[in-house]
């Protein structure tokens, strides 16, 4: 990222990786957006935080853009057309800026049962213009306090794995 930069966390969640983000880094700057108040209310991330609907720029004033990063952890797998999300996500950022998506995709029958939302396509990621990143590296694992135990023990089965894709405006 270049110094300075300014990075837009889409459906930010409580931004734990952000805040270690800018505790590395504190020249960058964060927008978190999300639609939980409760979510947003324990931040670990200092920055600006928006409540709204990431899938609507107009809920959240998407004229703060341009972004030299967005990033969507653990948050896309909330959405029902993928494209469409990824649209407003590279409309977010400046010309070369990045787009950084962290996400389970491949699940089983099982997992799709026990969890509220569905996993993500590869494919679809692909035609969207997004490279996955991740072969070969290992994932932190959350605890089950925050999984659940049995999403916990599905991943660890490998019904369901976390993915890195990126992509460039």
């Amino acid at each position: 990222m270049p110094s300075g930069a300014r990075v837009l966390s889409l459906g930010s969640g409580v931004a734990g990786m952000e805040a270690y983000w800018v505790d590395e880094r504190p020249d960058i700057s964060v927008t978190q957006v999300n639609a939980s108040m409760a979510q947003l209310s324990r931040s670990r991330c200092p920055g600006t935080l928006v409540l709204g609907d990431m899938r609507d720029p107009g809920s959240w004033d998407g004229s703060m853009a341009p972004f030299d990063l967005a990033v969507m952890a653990y948050s896309l797998h909330h959405v029902d057309d993928v494209p469409a999300m990824l649209a407003v996500a590279y409309a977010c950022l400046k010309p070369g800026g990045t787009l950084l998506v962290l996400d389970v995709w491949g699940g089983s029958v099982r997992y799709h049962e026990a969890c509220a939302y569905r996993t993500l396509d590869p494919a679809t990621l692909a035609v969207c213009g997004l490279v996955r990143l991740d072969y070969g590296l290992g994932w932190h694992r959350q605890p089950d306090e925050v999984l659940g135990t049995l999403v916990g023990s599905m991943l660890d089965a490998g019904e369901a794995r976390p993915g890195m894709w990126v992509g460039l405006a």
